[in-house]
């Protein structure tokens, strides 16, 4: 009797250790895989929300939810300043809008949406200036005097 118990005692021992061994095994080709998934997902300007594929390509949602489910767009969940979105993966985006709608819409989007940055910055920097401009009035007005 006590041979047996020490026999299947040895078994178990082994059986526990493969199976540790196996779940390490896996653990580690799970983060080799998200590590090469997730060094795009990590770039600086590698992704952008659902929203702003909106607005910088002129995309409708629907688009972008059926995009997601025939598998052409790869998706994150994600919340911005407690509003849930979609993160996706710019190079994806780009290349499905080239594929739904060629290269010159993508082109022509990619510029307004440029320009329309260009302006911002514009405006922003001439209320900046004007705010300047009476800094500068009133401090010539305490020196004067």
């Amino acid at each position: 009797m006590m041979i047996t118990e020490l026999k299947l005692k040895e078994k178990l021992q082994l059986y526990w250790k493969i199976w540790c061994e196996l779940i390490w095994v896996s653990l580690n080709e799970i983060n080799m895989s998200n590590e090469k998934d997730n060094s795009l997902w990590g770039q600086k300007g590698a992704t952008l929300s659902n929203k702003t594929a909106q607005k910088e390509f002129n995309l409708k949602p629907t688009e972008i939810i059926e995009a997601i489910k025939s598998g052409k767009l790869q998706y994150r969940h994600n919340n911005l300043y407690g509003n849930p979105c979609f993160k996706l993966l710019r190079s994806e985006v780009e290349n499905f809008v080239i594929e739904q709608y060629g290269s010159d819409y993508l082109n022509t989007q990619k510029h307004q949406a440029e320009l329309s940055k260009i302006n911002t910055e514009i405006r922003s920097l001439k209320r900046k200036i004007s705010e300047l401009e009476k800094r500068k009035q009133a401090l010539l007005v305490t020196l004067n005097s």
